[in-house]
């Protein structure tokens, strides 16, 4: 069974292909998506599922919301126009995933870039973006000590990020949250370790 990992706040389409189990003929004509609780096998449909429509050979399902930890089991299920039934499931995992790790010393001042680009659609862009810092040991916010200028980079699904300062031996996480212009939302985690050589 496939698995998709997702973070709380992001809201991004899937697509459930089921062209290697169709005819040359056969259409998709009906379809119904189900997503459980995988732990308890409450019904999440109306939390994680924020819409479905269908466009065949592939059921698109936009995922949104859940709680760090949690696991659900998306199961959807098709009818074709030569009577035939298919089922696809997967497990959508929300967690946290780290999409990069750096270190810096304290008085470097640089620019890095949280990209988007393995999980936005090509026809789709970026429209609004915040990035916030928070110290790793104790987890209070200094994205104004740390973060001195972000911005979308121009045409491209990707935010620029300043860094600066920090403390010697602490680690950031820094957090940049993206709308497109679409409506989906995603977010990208990078850990920085400020270290003195």
């Amino acid at each position: 069974m496939d698995t998709i990992d997702k973070k709380p706040y992001e809201k991004f389409p899937v697509k459930f292909n089921f062209s290697n189990d169709l005819d040359a003929l056969e259409v998709i004509t009906a379809h119904t998506i189900l997503c459980v609780n995988a732990v308890t096998g409450a019904d999440t449909l109306a939390t994680i599922i924020a819409s479905d429509s269908l466009s065949s050979p592939d059921v698109i399902a936009v995922l949104q919301n859940g709680s760090l930890g949690d696991k659900h089991k998306i199961t959807v299920r098709v009818n074709t126009s030569m009577g035939n039934d298919y089922e696809k499931d997967v497990i959508l995992e929300v967690g946290e995933r780290m999409e990069g790790v750096f270190t810096k010393q304290p008085n470097d001042t640089f620019l890095i870039a949280a990209d988007f680009s393995n999980v936005m659609d090509g026809t789709d862009t970026l429209s609004s973006q915040s990035v916030t810092a928070k110290r790793k040991s104790d987890g209070v916010f200094v994205t104004n000590e740390i973060i001195y200028a972000s911005g979308i980079e121009g045409g491209k699904p990707q935010v620029l990020i300043g860094v600066t300062d920090g403390i010697d031996k602490e680690i950031y996480r820094i957090v940049t949250q993206v709308v497109t212009t679409a409506g989906y939302k995603m977010e990208s985690e990078i850990l920085m370790t400020v270290q003195e050589f």
